[in-house]
């Protein structure tokens, strides 16, 4: 049987749909893509509710794929799936809350026996599968994932992941290992550490810091890039940890806004001084680090002065990168009723401001690093270039007549920079 996913969402997400698709193809399903002229028996929509606008993505696929596949078997999982959202997913066969993807194999095979009449059909089971892949192999990265964590309990006042997803809960430090252990002995020589608030790991009486120490010993080969951080997690055995060489120097710390007045309406754990005390201690630790954040503009009660605190804040913290949301009032968060609310038209004027400063915060981060020589693992081939990641997440074009190996880490030279903060290499 053929099948396809579409994936939405954070990386995760990405671990998630990878995971599925392994399982899948290891007990005789054919991954497919939609560009394909066969049509697929089964396609899984990975979601996200991360914005009001991923929803309606998410929706917006579910509704193509059943116009131009009527007869596929659609599944819809992830974080959209709970039972209020029934109503809007009626072109769904069957609905998967995210701490039952593990059962993927189970949930089909129901279908195929013709057990799942009713549709959409929502899926439960007393199991919970939040961390019940282990997998080894990544086919559609060359940089591997390893989840360690899940859930939230954070309650940001515009969030809903800690309803789609649960309270924060640590994965067994021995799967961790034996997952990571599995990656480097496949091959992969990066691998991303996945969860939804990733600072917060704490299984029994190892902490964060602590896992990094352990994975560093238990491997040789593999360097290790950290998804999103909390900055009100992290302690001092973290700074310290950060110095070892196989720590990616790329840190996302998730700021969401500069105003101290406006964290506390959404509920952050922290000031604006504390986060930017953070930030020194990361740069004071890591040299010249890659330092990324997110940043929600048009919060309901977000002044003029407060957006000019925001900028001043983002200044001092000089990020590479800033990833900028419109706020997006969401249904059963307490932000969904907040006033006062800012218009549109203010809103996407300040977005507008924070995403040109972005762009040029990463051109000269970039620049800073010509003529030297950055770590590059090689992701693809693209025309007559080969496209990698730099240990510091830079985008690397490398031409060259040689054949680089997809997954390898090779020593570039750094040349120059493009607009868009894509640089040009050559092999040392």
């Amino acid at each position: 049987m053929l099948f396809h996913i579409i994936n939405f969402g954070c990386k995760l997400n990405i671990y998630e749909a990878e995971s599925m698709a392994l399982l899948l193809q290891e007990s005789g399903f054919e991954k497919k893509s939609l560009s394909s002229n066969e049509e697929p028996d089964i396609v899984i929509i990975n979601t996200c509710t991360v914005t009001g606008k991923a929803e309606a993505k998410c929706r917006n696929s579910l509704h193509k794929v059943r116009r131009n596949y009527p007869n596929a078997c659609i599944i819809m999982c992830g974080c959209m799936i709970d039972k209020d959202n029934i109503e809007q997913l009626q072109d769904a066969d069957i609905l998967i809350e995210n701490k039952h993807k593990s059962q993927i194999l189970e949930i089909i095979e129901l279908y195929q026996n013709g057990l799942i009449t009713k549709k959409p059909y929502f899926f439960t089971s007393s199991l919970d599968g939040t961390f019940a892949f282990s997998t080894g192999k990544m086919l559609g990265h060359s940089r591997a994932f390893t989840k360690i964590q899940d859930g939230c309990n954070n309650f940001c006042t515009y969030c809903k992941i800690p309803f789609a997803r649960g309270r924060s809960r640590s994965r067994l430090p021995e799967d961790i290992v034996n997952e990571v252990k599995l990656f480097e002995k496949n091959g992969y020589r990066e691998i991303i550490l996945t969860g939804i608030n990733i600072s917060d790991y704490h299984y029994e009486s190892l902490d964060f810091a602590g896992l990094l120490k352990l994975l560093l010993n238990e491997t040789k080969n593999i360097r290790f890039r950290l998804s999103s951080l909390e900055p009100q997690n992290l302690t001092q055995d973290f700074f310290d940890v950060i110095k070892d060489s196989r720590i990616c120097p790329h840190f996302h710390m998730a700021l969401q806004s500069g105003s101290t007045k406006i964290l506390k309406a959404m509920n952050r754990k922290y000031t604006a001084d504390d986060f930017l005390l953070m930030v020194d201690k990361i740069k004071s630790n890591k040299e010249n680090p890659f330092l990324s954040s997110d940043l929600i503009l048009g919060f309901p009660g977000e002044t003029e002065e407060d957006f000019i605190e925001t900028q001043e804040t983002l200044k001092k913290a000089d990020f590479s990168y800033i990833h900028v949301f419109a706020f997006s009032p969401r249904s059963g968060t307490k932000a969904f009723n907040m006033k006062p609310k800012i218009p549109e038209r203010i809103r996407d004027e300040r977005v507008n401001i924070i995403t040109s400063m972005s762009k040029n915060l990463t051109v000269d981060y970039a620049k800073g690093f010509v003529g030297k020589t950055l770590n590059v693992l090689i992701e693809r081939k693209v025309e007559d270039f080969f496209l990698g990641k730099s240990e510091n997440y830079l985008d690397v074009k490398i031409k060259t007549d040689k054949k680089l190996q997809q997954k390898e880490l090779y020593e570039v030279r750094i040349e120059s920079v493009n607009p868009d903060g894509s640089v040009i290499g050559c092999l040392i």
